[in-house]
């Protein structure tokens, strides 16, 4: 029990050192024999390194972005602004709907009789029922004119001391007020339209940016799976060269040919191995979870998948220009078209707050007819009109203040839209410089790994003839393993500088071949699905 303490403590020591660190945890490994030697070395290679997945799944980096674009669930939250914009620029719309009110209302009265004070004489009393019916249709026409339409009737029905009585009365005009220069050619509702219309293009700009990022995402955590995979895969060539090596020493030993601690060297070397291994297994469970995360909306249903990643790793391309990725991220990437709509916002904001600088100049006219009895139904009185009034606000100061806080505004979006220019292209050279280092870094660990391995055979061979030492050979493995994880971990980090590079030059989309309204390929969403 004592021995399994020490070794989950150790376990614990070097997961966190490797989850902390990532591949690069791998190169201190050697440094950590020393913690694990002779905790494990009872049963080598046969602990049971995890629980097995209830089964594996190959996956090409396509068919996650394509799982993303169906299941990932902050992505399906983006998709809905857009439409909440497109609702709130068709409520601006709703400016110009017409207003229809209509009216009923029915009133009796009755007046008793009595004796006329003054003529002694008795008057009889009267009864009225009187019903009014009205209605109109108002509204506002995009040229900014107002209107009303409107109609009432009265009918009076009701009887007195000359006997019954029946009176009708009635009106039916339409009222129209056009500005002439105040919130003429734009007032509050065209102002809404013009910015819900400009909302409208951020949000589907925003959507971009958040499908460019997700993509770029899954890009990551898939390359990071491979180097996790990849890893494991080294970590365990290096386990099994350590353990052969263990059983030839063991063999030496045992005829007399070989120093025991030589061999107890060789099994420190197992120990770090074995314990590397475990961790590795622990990283590829967390890659794995990671692009889990991005790919799925219930993930329950993925939990006891394995994720085989089935596409290679981007060798290296063409240099690109400099120029070209320049010109690109300038006219594509969604924060700049965002700074180009805040300019464009800002612009029409100033427009609407000139305009509210002048005075008011309104044209009205007025038309209609009213009448008593037939002349209501036959509209014989008609009456028409027309007019101009002006309103000159004395001062104004506050529209002038707000037409120039409004300049300052405009001038503020415009230097903002600037330095937004320069960080774009700052990124976009930081990322070509990126792919081009990493790219050197490919080279330069593939070497050094093709280096490692010759020397580590030909210091093999020399053991065998006993021309070399045990101490020297476990050096050079540790030498191939670090060079091993270094190639890797290039080829990974170069694959991400292009991801990267895509990412800021806004080519993500077209990298991948994606359309903003594409609908995805895969419909299903079961791992068992091959």
């Amino acid at each position: 029990m004592a021995r399994r303490l020490q070794w989950v403590r150790s376990m614990l020591i070097l997961s966190r050192f490797v989850t902390l660190r990532g591949l690069e945890g791998f190169l201190a490994l050697p440094v950590m024999a020393a913690v694990f030697a002779g905790t494990a070395l009872a049963g080598v290679g046969e602990r049971d390194v995890g629980k097995a997945p209830a089964e594996e799944r190959g996956l090409t980096l396509l068919e996650c972005i394509d799982l993303a674009l169906q299941h990932n669930l902050e992505l399906e939250s983006g998709r809905q602004t857009p439409l909440i914009a497109g609702y709130a620029l068709r409520g601006a719309w709703a400016a110009y709907e017409p207003n229809l009110n209509a009216r009923f209302n029915r009133r009796s009265s009755t007046s008793p009789g009595g004796i006329d004070s003054d003529t002694k004489q008795l008057f009889p009393g009267t009864e009225t029922e009187q019903d009014r019916f009205g209605g109109s249709v108002s509204g506002l026409l995009p040229t900014g004119l107002t209107y009303s339409l409107g109609a009432n009737r009265v009918r009076t029905d009701g009887s007195n001391a000359g006997g019954d009585f029946l009176n009708e009365d009635g009106f039916f005009g339409v009222d129209v007020r056009q500005p002439l220069l105040r919130n003429a050619w734009i007032d509050t509702a065209r102002l809404q339209i013009h910015l819900g219309r400009l909302n409208l293009q951020v949000s589907e700009s925003e959507l971009r940016a958040l499908l460019m990022r997700l993509i770029t995402d899954v890009e990551f955590a898939y390359y990071g799976l491979i180097a996790a995979r990849d890893s494991l895969t080294i970590i365990q060539q290096s386990y099994e060269l350590a353990a052969q090596l263990v059983e030839s020493h063991r063999k030496q030993v045992a005829v007399g040919r070989m120093a025991r601690l030589d061999e107890k060297q060789a099994q420190a070397r197992v120990a770090t191995s074995e314990a590397a291994l475990f961790a590795a297994h622990h990283l590829v469970t967390e890659r794995e979870n990671e692009l889990k995360l991005l790919i799925t909306d219930d993930f329950a249903v993925w939990a006891d998948v394995a994720i085989r990643p089935a596409s290679a790793l981007q060798g290296a391309v063409e240099k690109r220009s400099r120029e070209s990725s320049w010109r690109r991220a300038l006219t594509q990437r969604p924060e700049i078209t965002q700074a180009k709509l805040a300019l464009e916002r800002e612009h029409i904001r100033l427009r609407f707050e000139k305009n509210q600088r002048f005075p008011s100049l309104d044209l009205t006219a007025s038309y209609g007819f009213s009448g008593s009895g037939r002349n209501v139904r036959r509209a014989e009185t008609p009456h028409y009109g027309f007019g101009i009034e002006l309103n000159i606000p004395i001062g104004n100061g506050q529209a002038r203040a707000r037409y120039r806080a409004q300049q300052l505004r405009q001038r503020q979006a415009l230097i903002a839209y600037k330095t937004l220019e320069q960080r774009v292209m700052a990124e976009v050279l930081n990322a070509l410089n990126a792919v081009d280092s990493n790219a050197q870094r490919v080279t330069a660990t593939g070497q050094a790994r093709a280096f490692a391995e010759t020397a580590l055979d030909a210091e093999e061979t020399k053991l065998a003839n006993g021309k070399s030492t045990n101490f020297i050979v476990l050096q050079l493995q540790a030498d191939l393993t670090q060079a091993r994880l270094n190639e890797t971990l290039a080829i990974v980090d170069y694959n991400r500088a292009l991801a990267t590079l895509a990412l800021r030059e806004a080519s993500t989309l077209e990298r991948h071949a994606i359309s903003l309204n594409q609908e995805p390929t895969q419909p299903t969403q079961s791992p068992a699905t091959p």
